[in-house]
């Protein structure tokens, strides 16, 4: 998803052609090299969205030579939107949960882009409804303990009861491009007196943000 909007602009079209140009942000923007950033054309409810970096954007020019939905003989209004690009976040899912009541393992999953701005949510199915459940949030690490192991060193813990076969969380990632690249990782545990000892536990999923 894009972040950020940093300029927009907008001018009438005539036709007959194949292109257009004529576009100028009233506030001009540099998009330094390397750094993505995507470019929306929108007529009506048409649009199309096109990604570039490196470039002074005004004034701004394409040339669509017989575009997905540029037509010849095209008149109306054309909108220009340009926001921060994104380097998408990923999710990575390690490790084996312990089994809760009749053998079954939860399972933990996620729900959304981990970026910037985004929120995700973090489910934890196949388990039986009414169990205090425990989400960790922190640090990824692998240590095993008699009754379970740890897939997430907590910084942070939520704490709720499953309902229905699942329970679920939302996180709100903040808007800061100082998060960008910065690894969280999670694993849920549950008081299960159908599991050994007691308790059950996920396997491990660790967000890595984008911006």
């Amino acid at each position: 998803m894009p972040t950020a909007e940093l300029a927009r602009a907008q001018f009438t079209t005539y036709g007959p052609f194949e292109g257009f140009q004529g576009a100028v942000f009233a506030q001009p923007v540099f998009v330094p090299p390397s750094t993505p950033f995507l470019v929306v054309l929108s007529g009506g409810t048409r649009g199309l969205a096109l990604t570039q970096s490196g470039f002074p954007v005004v004034p701004l020019f394409w040339r669509f030579a017989q575009g997905p939905w540029f037509q010849r003989g095209f008149v109306g209004e054309l909108s220009i939107r340009i926001y921060e690009g994104y380097h998408p976040g990923t999710a990575t899912y390690y490790g084996t949960g312990r089994p809760g009541s009749q053998s079954v393992t939860p399972w933990l999953s996620h729900r959304g882009f981990p970026n910037t701005a985004n929120k995700v949510a973090l489910d934890v199915t196949q388990v039986p409804s009414n169990l205090p459940c425990v989400f960790l949030l922190g640090i990824r690490t692998q240590i095993t303990l008699p009754i379970a192991t740890i897939y997430a060193q907590p910084v942070d813990s939520i704490a709720t009861t499953t309902a229905g076969g699942w329970a679920t969380i939302q996180l709100a990632i903040p808007y800061s491009t100082s998060l960008a690249g910065v690894p969280l990782a999670t694993q849920a545990a549950l008081l299960d007196p159908g599991a050994a000892a007691g308790l059950s536990h996920t396997q491990g999923v660790e967000l890595l943000i984008g911006h």
